[in-house]
């Protein structure tokens, strides 16, 4: 365990649609949005949202079915507009999201728009669904174990 600056936090790991194209599965778990934020692409000015999620990413069917995640990003800025439009309803504080929020298992594709090309999730196959399920209900009973057998220090 160490120390650290505030400051030395500002920057996150950026969606990169691309490298998550082949993955089986991948769990979003929205956090917070910007929204409007300025950005410059190829010289180009232009507003996006930027979403920040905990995103969880299982590459092969054998690391699903062995509850590994391939890659978990704590604080991932995701900036695709179809993705984000998916993920935003289900935020903490939204009518969809309730308190806590929900969360999205899915894939990611590429598909055409009237621009070129973008990035959106689809649905995941019921068996690999129930997988990914299985994996996030696990996960949080652990994460509530052990929580529970942390001593308290008041």
């Amino acid at each position: 365990m160490a120390f650290v600056k505030p400051s030395a936090n500002v920057s996150s790991e950026f969606l990169k649609g691309a490298e998550h194209l082949n993955d089986v599965a991948i769990l979003f778990e929205p956090r917070s949005i910007r929204k409007g934020v300025p950005h410059r692409h190829n010289g180009v000015e232009r507003i996006r949202d930027e979403l920040k999620a905990t995103v969880t990413f299982f590459r092969t069917m054998a690391d699903l079915q062995d509850g590994k995640p391939s890659k978990v990003a704590k604080d991932m800025t995701i900036t695709y507009a179809m993705v984000v439009g998916t993920l935003e309803p289900e935020l903490p504080g939204t009518p969809s999201g309730g308190e806590d929020g929900n969360q999205v298992a899915g894939v990611l594709r590429k598909i055409p728009t009237s621009s070129g090309s973008g990035y959106v999730i689809r649905d995941l196959d019921d068996d690999v669904w129930d997988l990914v399920v299985s994996y996030f209900l696990r996960r949080e009973a652990a994460v509530a174990e052990a929580v529970a057998e942390a001593p308290d220090f008041d």
